[in-house]
């Protein structure tokens, strides 16, 4: 999962600010993938500029401001989308793991005849 998709996940139940798109961030998946802001803020600019959300400037404190950040009708449909797409891997097979229990024990006749015999696989 990008970080893209989170966030637009997160906006989809309410608007929020970086620093409450942070909070939840790690109240979520925080124990298992950490998004610092150094990150979230930069993503969330850019998914602005692209019009997947909608920044609005609210009042924080009584001389400051901070943007809010609501996910648009693009960034319902492009979440959508993402969420629809089938994972395009396929799963990593170690060739150790494939390779059948006595052709392993063939393997160790060949190269180590004493460990062979002493597992009752001596050779012919």
């Amino acid at each position: 999962m990008s970080l893209r998709y989170a966030l637009l996940a997160l906006l989809t139940a309410e608007p929020l600010t970086g620093y409450d798109a942070a909070k939840r961030f790690g109240g979520s998946v925080g124990h298992v993938w950490h998004a610092p802001d150094s990150q979230i803020y930069p993503e969330l600019r850019r998914m602005e500029r692209e019009g997947l959300v909608e920044g609005e400037q609210v009042r924080w404190g009584p001389n400051s401001t901070k943007t809010r950040y609501s996910i648009t009708g693009e960034g319902i449909r492009a979440f959508r989308e993402w969420m629809s797409t089938p994972l395009d891997y396929a799963p990593v097979r170690d060739a150790a793991h494939t390779v059948s229990r006595s052709d392993v024990c063939d393997r160790i006749t060949a190269c180590c005849p004493s460990a062979a015999r002493s597992n009752g696989r001596a050779p012919a």
